[in-house]
């Protein structure tokens, strides 16, 4: 008797080769050296010297500047861009008070005009805006009209 040949035969079994799995190590965060500055004044520096490689030096920068006790000192680091994260942070704790300090962070306030017209014609920010400031209220209103995709409309 005959073997019949079928697809399977020609196909072997998918199996997939286990791949390395590289855990990130994640240091703290930015507001944690916020924190560790302004709130609790422990050196984090000091407990593990690694800790330094993730001081994203623009993001403490911007969170101290919220406040008016700390603008100033910010602003001065600013001034010094060239300034070691080390040396950042060590002049940060000795020049800010210890105190509770929470904010929001701004954010920019979405215009639904500007994303209809990003949308349609397919262009960045600020080509949008240009854009808007030559199309009429009237038009802006036609073209609100022919995106609307029918649903819901939560305001």
């Amino acid at each position: 008797m005959a073997r019949t040949i079928d697809a399977s035969d020609f196909i072997k079994a998918f199996t997939p080769e286990p791949e390395e799995v590289i855990e990130e190590q994640k240091g703290p965060s930015p507001f944690d050296f916020i924190k560790s500055i302004s709130n609790t004044k422990q050196d984090m520096i000091k407990s593990d010297p690694e800790v330094i490689k993730s001081y994203n030096a623009f993001i403490v920068n911007r969170g101290l500047s919220y406040f008016p006790d700390t603008v100033l000192i910010a602003n001065d680091i600013n001034m010094y861009p060239d300034i070691p994260a080390e040396s950042q942070y060590y002049y940060y704790m000795g020049a800010i008070r210890k105190g509770k300090r929470f904010s929001k962070w701004h954010k920019p306030k979405k215009d639904a005009d500007i994303e209809l017209v990003q949308k349609i014609y397919n262009v960045r920010l600020e080509v949008a805006r240009q854009y808007r400031k030559l199309i009429s209220d009237k038009d802006m209103k036609k073209l609100h009209e022919l995106s609307d995709t029918g649903g819901i409309n939560r305001k």
